[in-house]
């Protein structure tokens, strides 16, 4: 089993997929500059270029993502803030998840200041 994220046209053509070796389990999110972010079974929180699909940055956050990232802005300044963890269940959905750790916290990314 594999997942991915695909961002397609006005028209429903494909532009671009960004795959992964795990099935994808949480929400993406697009932002107005142009990055997408998303969360990997295995941990990694990722943003992608929204335009390309190329993979600019990631952070490994402990424990899988099943939940939907979110962003705000404080003082000028937007963050990114994204739950983690998988609670009992993962096991169960995902066989090759087996034995992850199950944690549960909220983590918060600034992007930069421009």
């Amino acid at each position: 089993m594999a997942g991915s994220i695909s961002a397609f046209d006005a028209n429903g053509e494909e532009k671009w997929r960004w795959r992964n070796d795990i099935p994808m389990c949480s929400s993406v999110l697009a932002t107005a500059g142009d990055l997408v972010f998303a969360g990997e079974p295995s941990g990694e929180f990722i943003a992608l270029d929204a335009r390309t699909g190329e993979q600019l940055w990631q952070f490994q956050c402990g424990s899988g993502h099943h939940g939907s990232p979110m962003t705000y802005m404080v003082d000028g300044r937007q963050y990114i803030a994204v739950p983690v963890g998988w609670g009992g269940w993962i096991e169960g959905f995902l066989p090759g998840m087996l034995g992850a750790g199950h944690g549960s916290a909220l983590m918060v990314f600034a992007l930069p200041e421009e």
